[in-house]
């Protein structure tokens, strides 16, 4: 069993680390926390045993969780519905280090203090960004039924809901800011926009 969980991790080394040079890998872009993990990229926020234990949901994809959750309440966009949504799942992991408050390097049960400055921070009003945690309006005519392109919805046991995640890959994908299609002539809105 250790030696397939083993294998199993150096496989997923190689898959990061053989990508195509640039934002489609995780080394040396703005998610290389290798500094704050003592040359591990990987370990600032995942790991194969002894996951951070938090009473906030998690995404299934994310149960090795290594890194401590942001306890902060957001003010969120108010969509033309009047629908707020709440930051979970993927969201809540990427305001981990996103909300400028909690410390880059608090993972591990470590008590950090590297808080991420900058324009990296999306901080805790979201009011202006992007609504997150809402329902994906699959049957409104002015929205695909699915997102194009493979962008990825999140399922919370009853709805698809739109996280960072859905637009951004933390492990990158090719494009600027951790985009998961290119903004040219707009695609990465009209992979859900159907304008």
């Amino acid at each position: 069993m250790k030696r397939a969980v083993l294998c199993a991790l150096a496989t997923l080394g190689l898959a990061i680390g053989s990508t195509a040079l640039g934002q489609s890998t995780i080394v040396g872009s703005g998610h290389d926390l290798s500094w704050a993990g003592g040359g591990q990229i990987c370990v600032p926020c995942h790991t194969p045993h002894d996951a951070y234990s938090s009473t906030a949901p998690l995404p299934v994809e994310m149960v090795l969780w290594n890194h401590q959750a942001t306890t902060q309440t957001f003010t969120m966009y108010t969509t033309l519905t009047g629908n707020t949504g709440t930051p979970d799942g993927s969201s809540l992991l990427c305001l981990s280090c996103h909300d400028g408050v909690t410390a880059i390097d608090n993972y591990g049960g470590n008590n950090g203090g590297i808080v991420m400055t900058g324009s990296a921070v999306v901080g805790t009003d979201l009011s202006d960004d992007h609504p997150i945690g809402i329902e994906y309006p699959s049957g409104n005519p002015n929205y695909h039924a699915v997102p194009q392109n493979n962008l990825p919805l999140f399922n919370d046991g009853t709805l698809d809901r739109v996280e960072c995640a859905s637009c951004h890959d933390p492990h990158g994908a090719g494009f600027d800011y951790f985009l998961r299609d290119t903004t040219a002539g707009s695609q990465i809105c009209l992979d859900c926009h159907d304008l």
